[in-house]
């Protein structure tokens, strides 16, 4: 155990901020991994979103060409999610190439 000889029990203050420091380095690298998880999850469920709002989409646009008018608002009202998202995930990619 490295001691301080002016002080007995005392840690050498230069240990002490090798230690300080090392550990800092540690979590940065910890915490910046688990952005990079985290970030990958959400944008991986945001692209999933927009799969499955596209399945959903597809049986209405079919009624709409088929003359089902109704079908047309349920069109569009898919249209504007998927738009939603591709924006939501446009500003992750973004945010996640600029942060590199």
């Amino acid at each position: 155990m490295l001691q301080s000889k002016s002080r007995p029990g005392l840690f050498d203050r230069s240990l002490f901020l090798l230690i300080k420091k090392t550990l800092a380095r540690v979590i940065k690298r910890i915490f910046a991994g688990y952005l990079i998880i985290k970030t990958f999850q959400s944008m991986s469920k945001i692209f999933e979103d927009i799969k499955k709002t596209i399945a959903e989409a597809e049986a209405d646009v079919t009624k709409f060409y088929a003359g089902n008018n109704a079908a047309g608002a349920r069109v569009r009202k898919a249209m504007q999610t998927l738009k939603d998202l591709a924006q939501t995930l446009r500003k992750d990619v973004l945010e996640t190439k600029n942060s590199r």
